[in-house]
């Protein structure tokens, strides 16, 4: 099955080589990842432990070509909320919306700019 015509194939994986794709500097921080991990690819590993800490960054960075890179993820991962794939919602769900879920007013600000899916799914404990 081909998901959302890109021609990969559904699933996280599949999810994480869309997002190096798409996304400025996530092509290097996977090829890093891989390096790292014996270049196998665990979604649930790359996004907790090199998304995270990467969108944090951009997304408080006074740089508008970053802030732009991470405001992209938030709407690549509000699109894949949408496209109910099971793999990859339980992915966002895990290694993104439950990182904000704790009341931690640091995150405040990342609350705020949430897209619609993802800020249900952070206010309603998905």
């Amino acid at each position: 099955m081909v998901n959302r015509n890109d021609g990969l194939e559904a699933g996280d994986v599949a999810f994480i080589e869309r997002l190096a794709r798409d996304l400025p500097g996530v092509s290097e921080l996977l090829d890093a990842y891989r390096r790292d991990n014996d270049f196998a690819v665990l979604p649930y590993v790359f996004m907790g432990a090199y998304l995270w800490p990467w969108f944090l960054e951009h997304f408080r960075s006074k740089d508008a070509r970053l802030r732009s890179a991470a405001i992209a993820y938030l709407d690549s991962l509000e699109r894949e909320l949408a496209a109910e794939d099971n793999a990859t919602r339980n992915l966002v769900q895990i290694e993104f919306v439950e990182w904000l879920q704790n009341s931690d007013p640091a995150l405040d600000d990342v609350r705020r700019a949430l897209p619609p899916r993802l800020g249900r799914s952070v206010a309603r404990g998905d």
